[in-house]
């Protein structure tokens, strides 16, 4: 019985030594893992920006996302819709009251739902054509082009509403292209983990609003590198939170609170200046540069943003080809960008990346991903104590 008592006990210490190897193999994994941090104000596209990423190297690959994404969103795009429509309709009954008088069976069906009671919706085929008839009316039409800045509406209600006969199809399945637009909050912390090019990361995204942030400082623990997402095209908008407040200078005072804090001291600060092709479509509309010259009693509040802008400026209605609305476009982001890097007040050096991007191109974000990658490796290689060269050798 010794020999067998003996052979057991050899087995369990093999059992026991390749549990111990297996495990300090998955704990040196996991150090060699590099920690991202996306941070960014609210609507910034971020979570854009993550699902991109998730198709393009998570195990969410672009032809599995009908089954594993997208069904359980139809609910939620069909919301982002009524709750984007109802926003604009309350604008416009507010600032072009005369269109109250218009469409009123529609008006009666929209406001009918209790915003408070989503899961009480139907989505019918009535409340589709009452949708329509209100985004095709001349008012609401004028309200969206002349007061779009200053309505909190989701940037995709275009795409949705140009496409609500196919989303209120009982069968309804979203495309990617649904996904990508749909809105859902930011809330908690998420984690994502890929691989690229065989090295792995760990990505967390954390809620932009003010509420969520926090819970940031739980994050903030060992991380090599943060990508700060701002939306250039909110220049002339107005916080969720606080409507007295510019967006993008939210975006700058979260950015100084970020690229000084003690945490990211050895950390790569990768700034995505995002939404570019938004921020195109509205530089010929909506001046970078704008002086409230209003009387006090004549306004909510004052809409002066940017007065130090030197321009060159775009003028109102400029042909998106030309030389002088090119011009503009680069300024613009050209002072942005310098608003940004200003926000670093800290005595030491620091570099501090950057990338014009539109998350919502999937190439654009490959291509910046591969260029950030690069960035991140050669952080993690400087805080120990090897260069890339020095790596390869």
């Amino acid at each position: 019985m010794g020999f067998f008592a003996n052979s057991d006990s050899a087995a369990a210490r093999r059992k026991t030594r390749m549990l111990n190897e297996k495990m300090k193999k998955e704990a040196q994994k996991e150090r060699n893992r590099v920690k991202l941090l996306i941070l960014g104000a609210g609507e910034s596209g971020k979570s854009t920006l993550l699902k991109q990423m998730k198709v393009l190297y998570g195990n969410e690959k672009e032809e599995e996302l009908s089954e594993f994404e997208l069904k359980g969103q139809s609910a939620a795009i069909r919301a982002n819709i009524v709750m984007n429509m109802k926003t604009l309709v309350e604008n416009s009954d507010f600032f072009i009251p005369e269109g109250k008088k218009t469409l009123k069976d529609e008006r009666k069906l929209l406001f009918g739902l209790d915003r408070t009671n989503q899961d009480a919706w139907e989505y019918t085929p009535e409340l589709c054509d009452a949708m329509k008839a209100l985004w095709d009316d001349r008012v609401i039409t004028a309200c969206w082009e002349k007061y779009r800045n200053l309505i909190q509406v989701q940037d995709a209600l275009p795409w949705f509403m140009n496409n609500i006969d196919r989303i209120f199809q009982v069968d309804y399945v979203p495309t990617k292209d649904d996904w990508l637009r749909v809105r859902v909050r930011s809330s908690g912390i998420l984690e994502e983990k890929f691989s690229v090019d065989g090295v792995d990361f760990n990505i967390w995204d954390v809620g932009g609003q003010r509420n969520e942030r926090r819970k940031w400082i739980h994050c903030f623990d060992k991380v090599q590198a943060v990508i700060f997402v701002a939306a250039i095209n909110e220049y002339d908008q107005r916080l969720y939170e606080d409507e007295t407040v510019n967006r993008v200078e939210e975006a700058l005072s979260l950015f100084k609170y970020v690229v000084n804090h003690e945490a990211f001291v050895k950390s790569g600060i990768i700034l995505f200046l995002n939404k570019s092709d938004l921020y195109a479509q509205k530089l010929n509309r909506s001046p970078i540069r704008y002086i409230d010259k209003r009387k006090a009693a004549e306004r909510r509040f004052d809409e002066t943003r940017f007065a130090d802008f030197k321009g060159p400026y775009c003028p109102i209605g400029a042909n998106p080809n030309s030389d002088v609305f090119d011009q503009a476009y680069k300024a613009g982001i050209e002072y942005f960008k310098g608003k940004f890097f200003a926000c670093y007040t800290r005595k030491d050096k620091k570099t501090i990346y950057h990338h014009v991007t539109c998350a919502m191109d999937q190439h654009n974000v490959f291509v910046v991903f591969n260029a950030v990658k690069v960035i991140i490796l050669d952080q993690v290689l400087a805080q120990t104590g090897f260069s890339r060269e020095n790596s390869l050798m």
